[in-house]
């Protein structure tokens, strides 16, 4: 009886020990999926300022399409576009290359609306949507809106539907900004992703 009572009570420290890794490795793996659920939905979750508001307007895909509406210059200001993440790489002059055209996002065209005709950076630019692309080196961005609004990335780029071009001075930040996106600072539109800032000022006409 002694060694039938052993037995079971053997069976059953086993039975316990093996269960327990499982069942912890269970639970680890439920924490860390809630964890990046969380983390997918605070990087995807809309932000705003003083003059602007930015929207997720399709989630559940790496890179959101977004919606930034703000006021500049007296002007009001759309851009919608798609925002990747940094995800660890090297953005400037890497996965951005330098001396060459950008789709400025991800996936189909980045826009640009004005309610009114502005003067950017200076030059005249009449009200209307704009694909907004850039060709960034490592000193400066050329900032391109272009008639051509449908597309996908880069590659339907013509040079033959430039509306204006204009030449601007990044400026490298200490805090890394993780997800692409378009705020208004002031008196300008600005690109933040990664270590930099790209803004172009915009004023009305």
């Amino acid at each position: 009886m002694k060694n039938i009572l052993s037995l079971l009570t053997l069976s059953l420290l086993l039975g316990l020990w093996s269960c327990g890794p499982a069942q912890q490795a269970e639970e680890a793996t439920e924490e860390t999926n809630t964890e990046e659920v969380a983390a997918e939905e605070t990087a995807t979750a809309g932000m705003s300022g003083e003059n602007f508001e930015i929207t997720v307007i399709k989630d559940g895909i790496a890179s959101p399409r977004k919606e930034m509406k703000g006021t500049v210059g007296g002007v009001e200001v759309t851009v919608n576009y798609g925002s990747p993440s940094v995800k660890g790489r090297t953005i400037w002059g890497d996965l951005v290359m330098f001396n060459d055209v950008w789709r400025t996002g991800a996936n189909e065209t980045t826009t640009i609306e004005f309610s009114a005709d502005v003067m950017v950076e200076g030059q005249e630019l009449a009200a209307g949507k704009y694909g907004l692309f850039t060709f960034p080196t490592a000193e400066s961005v050329i900032v391109i809106f272009s008639t051509k609004t449908e597309g996908w990335g880069s590659g339907d780029y013509a040079e033959a539907d430039d509306a204006l071009r204009v030449t601007v001075t990044p400026n490298a930040v200490e805090e890394s900004a993780e997800m692409l996106d378009f705020v208004v600072e002031g008196d300008a539109v600005v690109l933040q992703w990664a270590d930099w800032k790209v803004p172009f000022t915009v004023a009305a006409k």
